[in-house]
């Protein structure tokens, strides 16, 4: 499966996620100094859904061929953005040290581990046809 280059959607998307990331990260650890874990929950739960419908919208919308390899295109987009932006904060809150590596290690392998599924099933679909 060959990697294009980023559709306008898939542009588009790139800034909003970076957009919601910002704010995101920046009200959770605001909300994590503060004790409310509360609302940790609940930014986190807004979050991921606004990620997913932004997604999916911006997905379903493409005009692009080749829907497979044009999801796992979003899946490594969010992959990338979320995480460098994430570490950003992570180690601006807490230093850099082995508690924050570890984490980012954690994070970066787990869902690491998801985007290879992600991408090994897209080739075998793509592959097929």
């Amino acid at each position: 499966m060959d990697m294009e280059p980023l559709t306008r959607n898939q542009s588009i998307f790139s800034l909003c996620l970076v957009l919601q990331s910002i704010i995101f990260f920046s009200l959770l650890y605001r909300f994590l100094d503060h004790g409310a874990y509360n609302h940790v929950i609940i930014a986190s739960l807004i979050y991921g859904v606004t990620l997913f419908l932004t997604g999916f919208l911006m997905g379903y919308r493409d005009k692009a061929t080749g829907r497979f390899s044009l999801g796992f295109g979003y899946h490594l987009i969010t992959y990338l953005i979320v995480n460098l932006i994430g570490a950003i904060f992570l180690v601006d809150h807490i230093g850099m040290g082995f508690r924050s590596g570890l984490i980012i290690a954690t994070n970066l392998t787990f869902w690491g581990i998801g985007l290879a599924v992600h991408y090994f099933f897209a080739k075998r679909n793509v592959d097929q046809f």
